[in-house]
């Protein structure tokens, strides 16, 4: 990020990608540069006005989202990322996109649902991550499980909490996790 901050200038303004622009304003969220997370998200949206593009005004909320949790306002943190997850376009055409089918909003909010006791809803938001398409939902699964384990755990399934503990040692290998 540093050496995109010294290409792009002060919030990375200059940065003609609008995917590298998102994944820059997340990171910001999430280390409490929340200024820059906010001018990141303008900036996405002054795109998304400027050509219409559905993909770049998703861009912005998603980063508006993120740096809302990060501001502390969990609601309106959770509502965003609903509407991002539920409006998510996981079509062909973005089999290797990062951004568009919504993998980090996924998780973020089965595990502030989860955190709220809303196990169930936790554990279908995370369920999505065992699809083949698209690809990069890879990336979430061994989180994914963890969670879906911790909820099954939470909603007093154990044999799907033994499960998702198989899954998640068979992903790791063996000895990486208790009772696993």
């Amino acid at each position: 990020a540093e050496g995109d901050e010294r290409r792009y200038g002060a919030n990375y303004v200059a940065c003609p990608f609008s995917r590298r622009l998102w994944e820059l304003g997340i990171l910001e969220a999430r280390t409490g540069r929340l200024a820059v997370a906010s001018a990141v998200a303008r900036e996405l949206r002054r795109r998304a006005d400027s050509s219409g593009s559905r993909y770049e005004a998703g861009l912005a909320r998603s980063v508006d989202a993120f740096a809302s949790l990060a501001a502390g306002d969990t609601s309106v943190a959770m509502q965003a990322l609903r509407a991002l997850v539920r409006n998510a376009d996981v079509g062909d055409s973005l089999i290797w996109d990062e951004a568009e089918p919504r993998g980090a909003e996924r998780l973020v909010l089965a595990q502030l649902l989860l955190a709220r006791g809303e196990a169930q809803e936790a554990h279908d938001v995370a369920s999505v991550f065992d699809s083949s398409r698209p690809l990069l939902h890879i990336l979430y699964l061994p989180s994914s499980l963890e969670l879906r384990m911790q909820a099954s755990a939470l909603l007093g399934n154990s044999a799907a909490e033994r499960h998702y503990r198989s899954r998640l040692a068979a992903l790791r290998g063996p000895g990486a996790l208790p009772g696993g």
